[in-house]
């Protein structure tokens, strides 16, 4: 029983490092917009859950050495692909677009702080629950992901006390297939994968020493990417059967009008709470996969502590810039980087499939000259 307990916190801390912000908004606004409302579930779930899981498992297939596979175009070039990859997608991306949802939740609830001082307060709370790796897993499977898990089924399952005589068969149009798939890829959560699934691999073979086991860290995948799953159908209803009420709405508003649909102006906490924990959640995820590559890169000379407090500092003053400035320039770097990466990590798979065979031939042959 306390195998299975562990194997499920582990689970629902790799799901709650996926699932940010914007994992929330993406299946909410494909439900808004579907007309084939079966295709276009089908298309997201192949981009939003299926890569994921294959980038899952190919951290598991280089045993959490990220730098190894995306190295295959020789060691310069993948150094500075990897610092382009993680400085972009974290300090100057998601590191801070977290920090700014949570603090769009907070003023939606009627919060008055200016962003400098929430976004401060915001990093003083990641720094403490991120500063001791010992505790990461404590803290995110058995406090932060449980609540999170908790408002958003409460979220998903009012929209069964809801009545509708919308069907959600609708009709059969490609495009949207098509476009879902589009809108599943542009998650970019392929690239949390690969590098929250090899920062899981090291914190618990650290913890477990000899009796780590790969196929653990695979069972819990299959759990992360079962709740991503079933988070995303519930998320994608929610736009579809409210899609007349929620048509129009942007981006940035559509959580809370939501919440205000189906709740009313009463239960603004229950929105509130599912940004903040999910965007803390990855919050978290984030600024232990950057300390861990600083600590790299300074060779183990400067002490972990210190590399997630400079993460956090420089997320901190990058999530003071406007919302706009910031997604125009993730989404202009991301574009070029994210499709080398999906080629890189393809390479790099297929290269050592390819050495593997080769190395198995080569002793087969070698047995049979000897005999």
């Amino acid at each position: 029983m306390k195998k299975y307990m562990a194997l499920f916190i582990v689970g629902i801390t790799l799901f709650s490092m996926f699932f940010g912000g914007g994992n929330l908004v993406f299946p909410l606004l494909m439900g808004i917009k579907a007309t084939s409302p079966v295709l276009s579930t089908i298309g997201f779930l192949l981009s939003s859950v299926a890569l994921p899981f294959f980038g899952v498992c190919i951290g598991i297939y280089f045993k959490g050495d990220y730098e190894k596979c995306l190295s295959v175009f020789g060691k310069t070039i993948g150094a500075l692909f990897i610092f382009s990859l993680l400085l972009f997608w974290i300090p100057l991306g998601s590191g801070p677009r977290c920090n700014q949802l949570a603090y769009g939740a907070f003023t939606e609830i009627g919060g008055v702080l200016p962003l400098w001082t929430f976004s401060a307060l915001y990093s003083v709370v990641v720094y403490f629950l991120t500063v001791n790796k010992n505790y990461f897993i404590e803290i995110l499977g058995k406090v932060v992901t449980p609540l999170l898990i908790f408002f958003l089924g409460f979220l998903i399952f009012s929209l069964f006390s809801q009545t509708t005589d919308k069907s959600f068969v609708g009709v059969m149009h490609w495009n949207e297939f098509y476009d879902s798939i589009v809108t599943g890829y542009n998650t970019m959560d392929f690239v949390a994968s690969i590098f929250f699934s090899s920062a899981i691999i090291t914190l618990l073979q650290s913890q477990q020493k000899d009796k780590f086991k790969f196929s653990f860290v695979r069972n819990a995948c299959i759990i992360a990417v079962s709740l991503l799953t079933l988070v995303y159908l519930g998320m994608f209803s929610i736009g579809y059967f409210n899609a007349e009420a929620l048509e129009g709405v942007s981006g940035a508003r559509l959580l809370a009008s939501v919440g205000h649909v189906m709740f009313g102006e009463k239960l603004k906490i229950v929105i509130f709470m599912i940004i903040n924990l999910s965007v803390l959640s990855t919050s978290m995820a984030l600024i232990l996969v950057y300390s861990d590559y600083l600590n790299k890169i300074f060779k183990g000379r400067v002490s972990h502590k210190m590399c997630v407090f400079i993460s956090v500092v420089s997320t901190f003053i990058i999530s003071t810039i406007g919302f706009e400035m910031l997604s125009l320039l993730i989404s202009y770097v991301m574009s070029i980087l994210y499709p080398f990466l999906l080629l890189t990590t393809c390479v790099a798979v297929g290269k050592k499939l390819y050495d593997k065979r080769v190395s198995i031939t080569s002793k087969f042959t070698h047995t049979d000259i000897a005999d």
